[in-house]
């Protein structure tokens, strides 16, 4: 990662907090996460060639078929609606999906990406 990714991570990350929405950076400053004041999703995001990309998450009770997660796109504005996208069809392949919580990505993810919450400034 070069600084221009890490200053465009860290200015999106300013952009969602702005948004009203909770934001945790990783250690290393290269990606991060959002949710809602609940807790109930979490869109993750990372610098890619083209801009900032943003992924889903969610849990079904088959993740090896799955997977854990899909690409909602790169550069959106729209923070809060993007928490309320649902997967699509060819990703959970018709198994029962729900969104990935707060809780539970800092428990699969936390330890290793020793995550920061940003507070507003």
């Amino acid at each position: 990662m070069t600084a221009r990714d890490r200053q465009m991570i860290e200015n999106t990350a300013q952009e969602i907090l702005a948004s009203g929405l909770r934001v945790f950076l990783a250690e290393n400053g290269t990606y991060g996460f959002f949710t809602n004041s609940e807790g109930s999703s979490v869109v993750s995001f990372e610098a890619g060639l083209a801009g900032v990309k943003f992924s889903g998450n969610y849990k079904t009770s088959e993740p090896r078929k799955t997977g854990t997660g899909w690409s909602i796109g790169e550069n959106r504005a729209d923070y809060a609606a993007m928490l309320e996208e649902r997967a699509p069809s060819w990703a959970t392949r018709g198994i029962e999906w729900r969104h990935t919580t707060l809780k539970e990505h800092l428990a699969t993810y936390g330890k290793s990406s020793r995550y920061r919450e940003l507070a507003a400034k």
